[in-house]
């Protein structure tokens, strides 16, 4: 990203801004409640009748982290308020901090969306709802610049997938967890079980780290490469382990769009384009 705006530009982005964070702090928490209060219902109904400890597993664990994320769209909506102002002012850090909270109610949705689809479907549209919440401004910050064509499609493939990818792997993380949680007989491991309790944190940590680093790179930020470059390889490192002692189209679809990532970010095209390093295109680990 570039912060070479215009004052129509920066109007707009003020405005979204307001307006992304009033839904994230009044419509986004009682959407979530809906969707979580269903799961729960859901599962519990499916725990009775069967007994199986799965979908009691995932009760606890979506009675803990789908609240917080919810939590943190909330806090991310109260910040994006105040940022309107300095976004309209042109503060050249105001618009990629904008960007990365903006990124948590889409986040939140995409860590929603399985176990909607598998208990809950007829919620789909509210989990959507909770998507578009933080999509559209999302892309609203991203395109809001004076740079050609070329420079923010690249711009919005890169960042998107990065949003993505993030929500993608802490969902991996989460199953991990429920493989862990759900299984009563240590005989079913079968050597699966150091891998997830080593696995599902690192995932998590690792999601944070591209949190963190989505608005320091959008601002042009070599910290923010490095964050965004260090949580993604951790995240190839891990799942690539998971597809191997556990094979299937999830682990692998995350391992592949990992690996297109983190090929972006080591392409000077791509990632080095995003560093402001005296006028250079620069990748920092190859840097001299």
């Amino acid at each position: 990203m570039v912060n070479e705006t215009t004052a129509k530009g920066r109007l707009l982005m003020s405005i979204t801004a307001v307006v992304a964070g009033i839904l994230m702090l009044a419509v986004v928490p009682n959407l979530a409640e809906t969707i979580v209060t269903s799961i729960q219902k859901a599962l519990w109904v499916m725990y009775e009748e069967t007994g199986n400890p799965s979908p009691r597993a995932a009760i606890d664990l979506a009675s803990t982290y789908m609240p917080m994320w919810t939590g943190l769209t909330f806090v991310a909506g109260a910040i994006l308020i105040l940022l309107a102002w300095p976004i309209y002012k042109g503060e050249y850090w105001a618009r990629p901090l904008a960007l990365g909270l903006v990124s948590l109610p889409a986040i939140t949705s995409a860590f929603m969306f399985g176990p909607v689809m598998n208990s809950s479907s007829h919620l789909a549209m509210t989990d959507v709802t909770i998507l578009l919440i933080g999509l559209i401004p999302y892309l609203i910050f991203l395109l809001t610049e004076k740079s050609p064509g070329r420079d923010k499609a690249k711009n919005a493939t890169l960042f998107l997938l990065l949003g993505i990818m993030v929500a993608y792997s802490f969902t991996n993380g989460f199953s991990a967890l429920h493989e862990l949680n759900s299984r009563v007989d240590p005989r079913y491991y079968e050597g699966e079980f150091f891998t997830y309790a080593f696995g599902f944190p690192m995932l998590w940590l690792a999601s944070f780290l591209v949190i963190l680093g989505i608005p320091l790179l959008a601002g042009r930020s070599t910290t923010g490469w490095w964050l965004t470059a260090i949580g993604t390889l951790m995240m190839f490192a891990v799942l690539a382990k998971f597809t191997v002692i556990h094979f299937n189209v999830f682990y692998l679809g995350n391992l592949a769009l990992t690996g297109i990532v983190l090929s972006m970010l080591l392409c000077p095209s791509y990632g080095g384009r995003l560093i402001n390093h005296q006028g250079k295109v620069v990748i920092p680990s190859l840097d001299k």
